[in-house]
């Protein structure tokens, strides 16, 4: 028997990991037909327009700045970076990132139940199918994640998503996604702004050949305190 129980999920919005008050999560992805059916056609002829993506969550209301009545409220009307893990973030998993739009944000109060939350976002950029290259651990040390094995090199670029949960006070981190042709020799394909603050960022390496191996590297600036993050990526 296959399957993945929802349990496992995991969700990330502009560094902020709510996975603990959400309870539905949905990335529903779309493309657009164009009739091109003349005169002559016996049936219907079409051709692929654009696609288009939307997400939506579902949760219980809780108030304090790292939960979603302050994380949702803020992000209305404006730019939410979104790291999807249905099956969790563990090392090579496969998920969605989404920049998007909040277009709706809805407080509930039954009278015989929990206060709930929904939001809704309409993506920018449509979703990408990312694959975890860092779970969303702390690290204390400078280092490099266990390499991804994509068989073979690719030729459009990639872009990365990556979600910073918690630093240490005063601690930076600067965050990259290295590849390399036989996992041996390591070069930076896409580098994130370092900083020490919670926050997101989707980052688009240079349009050309993304080498089979990918892994997230990352230094850390000072010898105490920890920075806690997530990695995604996707080959375009």
């Amino acid at each position: 028997m296959t399957g993945t129980h929802g349990k496992q999920a995991r969700t990330y919005i502009n560094g902020y990991d709510l996975s603990a008050y959400l309870n539905s999560f949905g990335v529903a992805q779309t493309a657009d037909t164009v009739e091109t059916s003349a005169f002559s056609s016996s049936d219907k002829t079409y051709v692929v327009g654009l696609r288009d993506a939307t997400v939506s969550a579902e949760g219980f209301f809780a108030g304090s700045t790292v939960e979603t009545d302050y994380v949702f409220d803020q992000a209305l009307g404006s730019t939410a970076l979104w790291s999807y893990y249905p099956a969790g973030p563990a090392l090579s998993n496969a998920g969605y990132g989404a920049k998007t739009i909040e277009t709706s944000y809805e407080i509930t109060s039954p009278i015989d139940g929990v206060v709930s939350v929904t939001a809704e976002g309409q993506a920018i950029l449509g979703a990408d199918r990312i694959l975890s290259h860092h779970d969303l651990i702390a690290e204390t040390t400078t280092g490099a994640e266990t390499s991804i094995d994509a068989t073979a090199a690719s030729t459009r670029g990639a872009i990365g998503y990556l979600q910073v949960t918690g630093f240490t006070l005063g601690q930076t981190a600067q965050i990259t996604i290295e590849d390399s042709s036989a996992g041996t020799s390591w070069a930076t394909l896409i580098s994130f702004s370092s900083g020490g603050t919670i926050g997101a960022q989707r980052a688009i390496s240079s349009s050309g050949t993304v080498k089979r191996f990918t892994r997230a590297a990352w230094t850390i600036s000072s010898s105490s305190g920890s920075v806690t993050f997530n990695v995604g990526m996707k080959r375009k």
